[in-house]
């Protein structure tokens, strides 16, 4: 075999090595995510629902007020003082993003599903890919985000 053949098919051995295992490692983050991403969404409106109460307690009035959606998410509706504005809020599926806009708006923020060096579907930031966000700080983001455009109308 002349070297040129070897060095050509050493070559071409390692760009199929490289991209099976490109195609397996997405693959695994597929299955993560569909394992845990339903999960991470679930903690979060567990966050969204609780914060919204400690919010209404601390407003001494339901300021803010829960609604689910038909398609898994969730409506945040606030009237302050006759001040109305609703979000919603909506996860895109076990490859999609977290997102949550005005109503009939354009979206607010956005927060990837990705998965940690440990393995573990977490939502991160999509301005800045370099913070990870548990439900908690997820949930008070939105709600934050929305009582924003509330005091801004």
């Amino acid at each position: 075999m002349s070297d040129w053949a070897h060095r050509e098919a050493m070559k071409l051995r390692k760009a199929i090595d490289e991209k099976t295992a490109k195609v397996a490692r997405f693959q695994e983050r597929q299955k993560i995510n569909r394992q845990q991403g339903q999960s991470k969404w679930e903690e979060v409106q567990k966050e969204i629902i609780t914060h919204c109460n400690i919010f209404n307690t601390e407003m001494g009035s339901k300021v803010l007020e829960v609604l689910p959606t038909e398609n898994g998410g969730l409506r945040i509706k606030a009237n302050a003082n006759q001040i109305f504005c609703d979000y919603n809020v909506a996860f895109k599926g076990d490859a999609g993003p977290l997102e949550w806009q005005v109503q009939n708006g354009v979206p607010n923020g956005k927060y990837d599903l990705v998965i940690t060096e440990g393995g573990d579907a977490v939502f991160r930031d999509s301005g800045n890919p370099s913070i990870f966000l548990t439900p908690q700080s997820v949930a008070e983001a939105i709600i934050s985000s929305l009582l924003d455009s509330v005091s801004q109308l």
